[in-house]
């Protein structure tokens, strides 16, 4: 008997992630429906759609707003939504326990209270997220709790260019260690902190490139007047790219770099993470949320996050510890990433989640 499942809302975007997803379940003999965002009256029109199973990804949007008026309108959409009857258990992906940037914590946790209220099953990413999440949030004794790693991003973008013509388009020395930061930027993710990390401990031959879309023009400024005085004054050299990356550009920049950092301050599952050794890259990560059990020890340095000259102590090191990682190292960390985070262990988890929540009979 196949099962069927709602994905909700439907919107991959830029982001590979949901139709890697579906495509995994599809892989385990799922049938998929696809479910655009919906404006007006999302949860409810979600759990009217005749499936097995209702899977919800990030509902932060259902219930946040600009301002109050539309926080109070959308919140009573959302809440009203969850107590309709409906034929489909409802699964969630838990991949925040609160939205980035959330201005009212509080708010945000009543609102996931909620949804887990009404949760049959829960997909977690790693066991601290599962912990975390149960310390945080009231979950009931008959909610299914599944865990799933995030798989992998090989072979979704290009990784064709050498590192000599990735550097000759970034005007970096070929003797230059590169450090790389990439994607979104927002403050919760450390940038600035990075920043001044690597004012910290720089050396000559050195260079720090951070590139990606940064939204907020107050926070912008910031990163730019710290990246020039540092450029002005110490070791080494900061590069901002303080644009969207287009996905035809992500192999410049990691097949550019040495390391990868991510210097968030706060977070529970990165996809950030994946994306770097999918590129066969190091990473200097904190030792936060998910990401202890998802790096890959040889490959990696993870710090103690909120301690005074972690982050720039990690820096330091990690730039001895792959001074030499070349590469062959590179090719082999790629194909370990290929075969550790498979998208069909991800999806056969998630199949293993909807038979428990359906019952036996599945």
């Amino acid at each position: 008997m196949t099962i069927t499942v709602g994905s909700f809302p439907y919107s991959p975007g830029s982001n590979p992630y949901q139709r890697l997803f579906t495509e995994s379940l599809e892989g385990q003999g799922v049938s998929v429906d696809r479910l655009p965002p919906a404006k007006w009256f999302p949860v409810q029109k979600a759990l009217s759609h005749p499936c097995d199973v209702m899977h919800f990804d990030w509902p932060h949007d259902w219930y946040s707003g600009k301002n109050a008026a539309t926080r109070f309108l959308k919140s009573r959409m959302y809440l009203s939504g969850l107590k309709k009857r409906s034929i489909s258990k409802l699964v969630w992906t838990a991949h925040n326990l609160t939205g980035h940037d959330a201005a009212n914590a509080k708010y945000e946790e009543r609102m996931l209270q909620a949804l887990i209220n009404r949760c049959d099953g829960i997909l977690v990413m790693s066991a601290a997220a599962e912990g975390q999440m149960r310390q945080r949030y009231q979950i009931k004794p008959s909610t299914k709790v599944q865990t799933a790693f995030h798989g992998h991003y090989i072979d979704c973008y290009p990784n064709e260019i050498s590192r000599e013509d990735a550097r000759t388009q970034l005007k970096i020395q070929t003797n230059e260690q590169v450090f790389l930061a990439i994607g979104t930027i927002r403050p919760y993710k450390g940038h600035l902190e990075l920043i001044r990390a690597f004012g910290q401990s720089a050396r000559k031959g050195q260079r720090l490139v951070i590139a990606g879309k940064v939204s907020d023009p107050e926070y912008r400024n910031s990163l730019e007047v710290e990246a020039q005085r540092h450029n002005e004054l110490h070791n080494g050299t900061i590069d901002l790219f303080l644009s969207l990356v287009p996905d035809s550009d992500l192999q410049v920049y990691f097949n550019a770099a040495d390391i990868c950092v991510l210097p968030f301050s706060n977070i529970l599952n990165s996809g950030s993470l994946l994306m770097a050794m999918s590129f066969g890259i190091p990473v200097v990560a904190p030792d936060l949320g998910s990401i202890p059990e998802v790096i890959l020890k040889d490959s990696s340095f993870l710090f103690p996050p909120n301690q005074s000259d972690a982050l720039a102590d990690a820096l330091s090191k990690s730039a001895d510890l792959f001074a030499d990682f070349g590469s062959q190292d590179r090719t082999a960390l790629i194909e370990t990433v290929r075969d550790k985070y498979a998208w069909s262990n991800f999806g056969a988890s998630a199949v293993e989640l909807y038979q428990q929540v359906l019952g036996k009979s599945w």
